[in-house]
């Protein structure tokens, strides 16, 4: 049986670096990616994704513009979605560390300079081409 999933993903790149979240489980559990995830039944795929930055991030975000989106098979799932290249709201609020109990272990900033000591998934190393 083949599935189709759908979501929204961002790209907040600040000071050199890029918001990345430490994957809990799925086909690239281990590996760092995008905020982001399913977008809700009649849910726009902007507020999905600034939806699940809060939820994986702690961050309040807006969007800036949307970036290209992507298909992907792996293994019986098409993955479909959106990128957006995000900003911060405020400045000043704190960075969520911890796993938010769904399959994101926590977020850190990574620099781009650094990227390539790091196993980012698909998702993530197509998410952060698009702005580099």
């Amino acid at each position: 049986m083949t599935t189709r999933y759908v979501g929204a993903y961002g790209v907040l790149v600040r000071d050199g670096a890029v918001l990345l979240v430490k994957k809990m489980r799925g086909p690239y559990e281990g590996s760092l990616d995008l905020p982001g995830g399913g977008i809700e039944h009649g849910e726009h795929p902007e507020d999905a994704v600034r939806r699940e930055f809060w939820e994986e991030t702690g961050l309040l975000v807006r969007t800036v513009r949307q970036l290209t989106p992507f298909s992907r098979v792996v293994g019986d799932m098409h993955h479909l979605g959106f990128f957006y290249e995000m900003a911060l709201v405020r400045e000043t609020d704190p960075l969520k560390t911890e796993p938010d109990g769904q399959d994101a272990g926590g977020a850190l900033w990574v620099r781009l300079d650094e990227l390539e000591r790091h196993w980012l998934s698909p998702l993530a190393a197509q998410g952060v081409a698009t702005v580099r």
